[in-house]
């Protein structure tokens, strides 16, 4: 995870395996609802909202009189080890108010375990917007909306 180039937190290598993974699962979903995606998995550096800010991940939509792209939503993906105050006040909160100044949504995607930890750290920062969690079953994980949020 970074900001502004300095590596906030380091995930470890089972982590971010699983990290990037759920990223392409996601982006896979976002994609497949009409967005156009745009990721940056691991230390990849693909597309940011905003000097020094490179969520996970970036979709956006187009204007088909102008094929002009809108940034649509940012969201930003957390395994157990970074569902933390630090991520949340370094940037979740960054990611959330460059995505509401853009007029796009922030979102943010944790594990089903941590979902509860991952809403108290938004509600108690003020982060506006929904929260997804993945699950890890027989191999397989899914990504779903907690609709608790």
């Amino acid at each position: 995870m970074y900001k502004n180039g300095r590596d906030v937190l380091r995930a470890s290598g089972a982590a971010q395996s699983l990290h990037d993974e759920v990223i392409a699962i996601a982006a896979a979903q976002i994609e497949d609802d009409g967005y156009i995606v745009e990721t940056n998995p691991g230390p990849e550096k693909n597309r940011s909202i905003a000097k020094g800010q490179w969520p996970d991940i970036v979709a956006s939509s187009t204007n088909e009189a102008r094929s002009t792209l809108f940034l649509e939503w940012v969201f930003e993906v957390e395994t157990a080890d970074s569902v933390t105050r630090e991520q949340a006040v370094n940037q979740w909160a960054g990611y959330a108010e460059t995505a509401s100044a853009l007029a796009a949504r922030f979102a943010l995607i944790v594990p089903f375990e941590s979902v509860a930890q991952a809403r108290a750290l938004l509600d108690e920062y003020g982060i506006e917007g929904p929260l997804f969690y993945f699950e890890q079953n027989k191999g397989k994980v899914t990504v779903s909306l907690d609709d608790q949020r």
